[in-house]
This record gives C-alpha cells, structure tokens and sequence, in this order.
C-alpha cells in the first residue's frame, strides 16, 4: 500500500503547512483526508484535535481526543487535552479525572513539571481533592521546593481535620514543621 502511505503523507504535510500558517479549516481537512487513507492514525488524530480547538469546536475536539485515549492509552498528551476541553464545557468532574489521569502518565514517564501541572490543574477545580494535594506535597518535598511541600501538606491536614482525622492531621502538621521549622503557617496549624 505505498500509494496510501504517499496519500496519507501528502495530506499529513498539507494540514502541516496550513497549521503553520493558522489556517485551521483547512488544517482540519487535511487532517480529516490523512484519516480517510490510513484511520485511527494517533498523530492525524491529535493534529486533527488541534486544528478543531482551534477553530472553538471543543466538543468536536474533545471527541478526536477521547478516541485518541482509546487508541493511545499511556498519551499523558492526549489526557491533557481532555481535561482542558472538559473544563472548558464545563463538565468539571470529567475535568479532574483526566488531569489525575494524566498526571499518572506524566510521572510514569519521569515528566514531574508536567504532572505538577495537571495535579495543580485539579486542585483548582476541586480545592478539596486530597489526593492531588498529597501528591503535590511528596513531589514538591522530593524535589526540594519547601515551601511549596509545606503548603501542600497543610492543605492536606486542612482537609483531613474536617473530614474529622485528628491523629493524621497533626502528623502532617508536624511533618510540614519537620520541613520548614520557622513556618509561620505551620506553628499556627499546631496551635
């Protein structure tokens, strides 16, 4: 099938060059005519993605990405966009979801900023996701950055102490002390 792979190629670089130059209808038809020769192509696919958000055709979009996902489960890239789109619609739940989701990914491929990204990304839509916090606190804590970690675990212990876990609260206070001893806001938590 060389003459197909030749098609798909000559349409993958035609919406290339309409990206390029932020053409995106004609991008997205580009991409649209690759898929007709070879379907389920990742890379159409995402490029394809692109062009429809671009053009502010979110649902569109967010559609290609979730077939994307399918096709591509370990793409943190694909994650991502979902999670962008979703908030975008509205649709918050689904929004943290996907950026737990890609966050997961993201470390799986030692890409920390990345996850640190979506994990901030949920703890702005959902302020009371515990698990995003705790991550957030343990990977700024491994990577040095105190004052982040310190804020991070004691939003944790916030959120555990109203969730009625005295004993686990004050172990992460004292573990945001043991961080950072002259942090004003971690004495004042222990009080």
């Amino acid at each position: 099938m060389p003459g197909r792979e030749d098609a798909f190629q000559k349409y993958m670089n035609d919406g290339h060059s309409a990206a390029w130059d932020q053409q995106w209808e004609k991008a997205a038809a580009s991409y649209r005519a690759a898929l007709q020769e070879t379907p389920d192509q990742p890379k159409a696919l995402n490029n394809l993605g692109l062009a429809l958000h671009q053009l502010s055709r979110f649902s569109e979009a967010l559609d290609i990405y979730k077939r994307v996902a399918q096709l591509s489960p370990e793409d943190p890239i694909s994650m991502e966009r979902i999670a962008q789109l979703c908030e975008r619609l509205g649709d918050l739940k689904s929004a943290v979801d996907a950026a737990m989701r890609a966050a997961d990914l993201y470390i799986k491929q030692r890409e920390v900023e990345k996850a640190v990204e979506n994990w901030v990304r949920v703890t702005t839509l959902n302020p009371d996701h515990v698990i995003a916090h705790s991550r957030l606190a343990l990977t700024h804590e491994r990577l040095g950055h105190t004052k982040p970690a310190v804020a991070e675990y004691l939003a944790v212990a916030s959120l555990l102490q109203r969730a009625g876990n005295p004993d686990k609260t004050a172990e992460l206070i004292n573990k945001a002390l043991a961080l950072s001893p002259e942090s004003v806001e971690a004495r004042q938590a222990q009080a």
